[in-house]
């Protein structure tokens, strides 16, 4: 064989190797397959959810550290309910639906109201009453706001599953926020391992990480997980371990302000 021919053999077979290597650490999915499935997640996420969520917090500017015990009920597309206990006191209940949202000082006895981000005051990400339901079910936030044009997915090294987005997500005001998001799935897209999030608007970033997950009726739930969030000069570490899960077993969920309670100032 010639020996210029066997140059070129050899030389279309590094590139061809090479670009194999480059591969493998990040593969093109198809996009409308890991949509679907993801979709899927979101919708047909329980109807019922409760746990005793154990919660570490530890936060800088304002200093703030706790361990609380989070009794959650959440039901599907309708309130999330919780009693939060302090040193095994209660020391607060949190009712939110689609429209309202309530939360209730039971150490000073007084109450505030607002929407259903009256969460997102303390956690400083909005979120509406589906994205908190998101977070606590450890499904991939926001993802039904996203223009589908901009997301991108690929596969790494390792078969996990990655989903990117840069632009903007719909909201249900008239302000639009850009956003850079990646969600971490695992190959099967049974669950996701982890969320990176940031919002330049509002110099806020985070970072949400299944350390753990448990399998419970049909259904894959974090078992633990770590959320840190910077904001400003601000950065708050959440733990959260999922005990006492239970899926699908419905719950009357009654909530009332006590007549002896006054607006918090």
């Amino acid at each position: 064989m010639n020996l210029n021919i066997k140059l070129l053999i050899l030389f279309l077979g590094f590139i061809a190797s090479s670009e194999l290597r480059a591969q493998g650490n990040s593969l093109p999915v198809e996009l409308s397959k890991v949509d679907s499935k993801i979709n899927q997640l979101i919708v047909n996420r329980p109807d019922f959810f409760y746990s005793k969520i154990q919660t570490s917090i530890i936060a800088t500017e304002p200093e703030f550290g706790a361990d609380l015990r989070l009794s959650t009920r959440v039901k599907k597309d309708s309130l999330i309910f919780a009693n939060v206990s302090y040193m095994g006191i209660q020391a607060a209940s949190v009712h939110l639906t689609k429209d309202k949202g309530h939360l209730l000082n039971r150490l000073s006895n007084c109450y505030m109201e607002g929407d259903a981000k009256l969460v997102s005051n303390f956690t400083g990400v909005d979120l509406e009453l589906l994205e908190l339901e998101e977070l606590i079910l450890g499904l991939p936030l926001y993802y039904t706001k996203l223009d589908k044009q901009n997301i991108r997915t690929t596969k790494d090294s390792l078969q996990n599953i990655k989903v990117t987005y840069l632009g903007n997500i719909r909201s249900t005001s008239s302000e639009q926020k850009w956003v850079d998001i990646t969600y971490l799935f695992d190959d099967s897209l049974t669950y996701m391992k982890q969320l990176n999030l940031s919002i330049p608007k509002d110099s806020t970033s985070m970072i949400w990480k299944c350390e753990e997950f448990q399998d419970n009726s049909g259904y894959r739930v974090p078992a633990k997980v770590s959320i840190v969030i910077n904001r400003l000069k601000s950065i708050m570490e959440v733990e959260l371990k999922y005990n006492s899960v239970e899926i699908n077993v419905p719950e009357k969920i009654e909530f009332d302000i006590p007549k002896n309670y006054e607006k918090c100032n």
